[in-house]
């Protein structure tokens, strides 16, 4: 028998922002690169889940799907639980986040089909 559950698909691609500085008097622009895969990753740990033994090893199982994906990650019910709570503690992060956060609050919905 299957079941139809839901799942959310997140993309991991990085993406690009600029920062504006000052060098020497003059406005300098420069183009970066924001690490979706490490940032998304990272927060599977955050300190504010106060993670015991058996959720550090559930954060590291989640952390290293995310760094063994392509383009997308996709996420069952129990693991975008996880992150959405790790989300959820995010306070006071630069602009260059919002993008970041968007992909995570906007996951596409899916549905996965799992056997039983």
């Amino acid at each position: 028998m299957t079941v139809n559950v839901q799942g959310w698909k997140v993309n991991i691609e990085p993406y690009q922002y600029i920062t504006t500085g000052v060098d020497d008097g003059e406005v300098v622009h420069v183009k970066k690169t924001f690490d979706v895969v490490e940032s998304l990753a990272g927060l599977c740990f955050s300190k504010g889940l106060e993670l015991d033994v058996d959720g550090m090893f559930y954060a590291k199982k989640i952390a290293d799907k995310i760094r063994g994906a392509g383009k997308a990650v996709i996420f069952d019910e129990k693991e975008m639980t996880h992150i959405r709570a790790a989300y959820a503690l995010l306070r006071g992060l630069p602009e260059t986040f919002v993008e970041f956060l968007e992909r995570i609050r906007d996951a596409q919905k899916i549905e996965l089909v799992e056997g039983g």
